[in-house]
């Protein structure tokens, strides 16, 4: 994902108690993690394991097993304990009393998404290696928040989904999103939140319930490019397209409308190339790569045949024409289909 590190796998190696009997630690020396400290709290916060948890650090995963010296409030070491998952680790902080203290030993070594080590050798530094991760995420969810804030997102075409959707549009107004569609509307929220270090949006909307079951959930984010998201949840896909500096226009999907010959009601000369403009806005496809051809079926647009000149008038013989668009990659040579339709009547 682009400007955001890949978290840190942090490996926490611990003291081990070699004596049989209780030991009092100088305070002084020990490097201690009290149960009041910021580090404590962000172990906390590294350890909990709910989704639905605000503050769960999910840049930070910790690889186990591991064993937690714990003190007491005369700092005398009264037990160690063997942790073997983050949800054990979860249950081990939140039981120890308020006035105890935990130990780890030092150093710790992080993996690096890059394959680099780093060696951690104190509290300090530990606490330091979390913060950066923290201060990473924390930038990236609100990046992400202030996409919306910032400009209008419109749903683009998806090769993977249906499309009913296409050319929708999500708006933050008064710090509420606004969702339309024709002429249907919803506002709910769209929320940034990391998730097993993973970027998502959260959609929550209140409107029509087929609006509601397409939209409301947990959607993974992939950057695309600079202006676009893709949204997936392992089951569907929304492509999302930003519109910042441009006006948006009535390029919402494939159904487009043509206007009749005055002396022929019904009828035209339809010059796809009018269409190109829109075709362009809702695919967003990179036009000094892609080349885009007309034709009649979808057998011909598989084979590349039958290609209509799109600077040609083409007289319709009925009131709604149907026609295939093939969108080509001319340095992959993959391809995929689009049908269009235009539809003649009057106009205003």
């Amino acid at each position: 994902m682009k400007n955001l590190k890949t978290a840190y796998l942090i490996l926490l190696a611990l003291v081990m108690v070699t004596s049989c009997y209780y030991e009092d630690v100088d305070d002084s020396k020990a490097d201690l993690i009290t149960t009041d400290s910021e580090l404590f709290e962000l172990l906390q916060n590294v350890a909990a394991t709910s989704l639905d948890n605000p503050v769960a650090i999910t840049c930070v995963e910790i690889i186990y097993p591991i064993s937690i010296s714990t003190f007491d409030s005369s700092r005398r070491t009264v037990a160690v304990n063997a942790l073997t998952t983050n949800m054990e680790f979860s249950a081990f902080l939140a039981a120890l009393p308020a006035n105890y203290a935990i130990s780890v030993s030092y150093p710790i070594t992080a993996q690096l998404a890059d394959g680099s080590t780093l060696s951690i050798s104190t509290n300090a530094q530990l606490k330091e290696s979390i913060d950066a991760c923290v201060d990473e995420q924390l930038v990236a969810i609100g990046n992400c928040q202030a996409l919306l804030q910032d400009c209008t997102w419109k749903v683009g075409y998806s090769q993977a989904s249906p499309n009913t959707y296409l050319g929708a549009t999500l708006k933050e107004t008064a710090g509420a999103t606004n969702f339309a569609y024709d002429t249907i509307l919803g506002v709910g929220s769209w929320t940034a939140l990391f998730i097993e270090n993973e970027l998502y949006i959260n959609l929550n909307l209140t409107s029509e319930p087929a609006v509601e079951q397409t939209f409301n959930r947990n959607w993974k984010v992939t950057y695309l490019d600079a202006n676009s998201l893709q949204l997936t949840d392992g089951l569907d896909e929304i492509i999302l397209h930003q519109y910042c500096n441009v006006p948006l226009d009535d390029c919402f999907d494939f159904n487009f409308k043509g206007c009749e010959d005055a002396a022929t009601p019904g009828f035209t000369d339809i010059f796809l190339e009018d269409y190109d403009f829109c075709i362009n806005q809702i695919l967003q496809y990179d036009i000094a790569v892609t080349t885009i051809t007309f034709h009649p079926t979808e057998a011909d647009a598989s084979r590349e045949t039958a290609a209509i000149d799109p600077s040609v008038p083409f007289r319709n013989t009925n009131p709604t024409e149907t026609f295939f668009v093939r969108v080509s990659d001319s340095i992959t040579g993959d391809f995929y289909i689009v049908p269009m339709t235009i539809n003649v009547g009057p106009c205003d």
